[in-house]
């Protein structure tokens, strides 16, 4: 039902009950195959056999239904365990030759635009990356950022500027080389509903371009609720900019939920969000930092310089195991009103469809 709603409503995954496990790292991991779709999936799943364990009364179904579980249990760990060690593999046993200068200097500031961008890269020179946080500041063209391009060509720092376009009535955000040239705008496909209602949407796709901190893509705040559409990113990206703004107490949730597509593609997660959670996220699901703030600040983070993308069986094959589902619950369903109950029973050892059957017999006749 979830992953219909998730492809149906407006605020995308917001609410998914995937969430209540966020905080489980061997369940957070299975997102990188199945999606979130596949955790709740396997919880569900678990707790029909944790069911049948404690009512059944034959031994031999008993029995083996705890060697299924156990041999779940046993197969995500151990590859929560691979896809953890996988993602890490630029952080720890670094080649000597290589670890000289192998770490990447990301300031997000929020709040200041233009002038503060220089003066922290004045500050700071080693600063690679600069991301504001969403609509930090006010422009109509492209052609009034070249102040911007020219703070990133002296410096020699990407910049991705956030800024709200009145003409066109778009939230947007652009990404500039170190050489000052900007690669791509970018316009908010998802505004929030009911916030944003005088926002216009973006065209739907996903941009990235090729800098000298790798492949980086953007997307802005509400669009990382949807996992579609950030799927839609290339495979060769290694790095994906979120510039936000959250509100309330929601803050620290909307963080944690968005840094999921981190794990179910395998990219780097740079977040920078004013009146909410900023930090960079890695596709083993652990925060490299996570620090709050309201509407005004710099932090600078520190992460691996080349940071290349992590395969996830997920990224390739999407939500083709959740679409399984459906078409088996509607097979289920089916089976339920049209198959003979004589059929039924010779599957009873694997459904319940044929108690439920009896179920409402006997219901009906009472």
């Amino acid at each position: 039902m979830w992953f219909l709603i998730v492809k149906v409503l407006p605020i995308g995954d917001f609410a998914h009950p995937a969430y209540g496990f966020i905080n489980v790292q061997s369940l957070v991991m299975v997102s990188s195959i199945f999606g979130i779709s596949g955790i709740i999936f396997l919880v569900s799943w678990a707790a029909g056999f944790a069911v049948t364990a404690f009512t059944t009364k034959d031994s031999k179904k008993l029995k083996l239904t705890v060697i299924v579980m156990t041999v779940v249990v046993l197969l995500v760990a151990t590859y929560s365990l691979s896809q953890t060690i996988s993602a890490q593999r630029l952080f720890y046993q670094l080649p000597v030759e290589v670890s000289p200068g192998s770490q990447l200097k990301v300031t997000c500031l929020i709040g200041g635009g233009e002038s503060k961008t220089e003066e922290v890269l004045k500050a700071d020179p080693g600063i690679d990356l600069v991301l504001w946080s969403e609509e930090t500041g006010y422009y109509n063209d492209v052609d009034e950022l070249k102040n911007l391009q020219t703070i990133a060509k002296q410096y020699g720092s990407v910049i991705a500027p956030t800024y709200f376009n009145s003409t066109q009535s778009n939230n947007m955000a652009a990404l500039i080389s170190d050489n000052g040239d900007v690669l791509f705008t970018y316009k908010k496909r998802h505004p929030v509903p009911g916030v944003e209602t005088s926002i216009k949407r973006g065209p739907g796709k996903v941009q990235s371009a090729d800098t000298i901190l790798g492949k980086i893509a953007l997307a802005i705040c509400f669009d990382f609720n949807f996992p579609d559409y950030i799927a839609k990113v290339s495979h060769d990206t290694d790095i994906f900019l979120q510039p936000s703004q959250t509100w309330g107490p929601i803050g620290k949730y909307h963080a944690k939920v968005n840094a999921m597509r981190s794990v179910e593609q395998g990219f780097l997660l740079i977040r920078c969000s004013s009146y909410g959670y900023s930090g960079v996220y890695n596709p083993d699901g652990s925060w490299s930092a996570f620090t709050p703030d309201k509407e005004s600040g710099a932090y600078t983070f520190v992460v691996p310089r080349r940071f290349n993308r992590v395969f996830t069986l997920y990224s390739y094959i999407g939500d083709t195991f959740g679409w399984i589902t459906v078409i088996f619950a509607f097979l289920y369903l089916g089976g339920l009103v049209f198959v003979p109950n004589s059929i039924l029973k010779k599957l009873r050892y694997w459904t319940i469809l044929s108690n439920t059957r009896d179920q409402y017999a006997n219901i009906n006749s009472d």
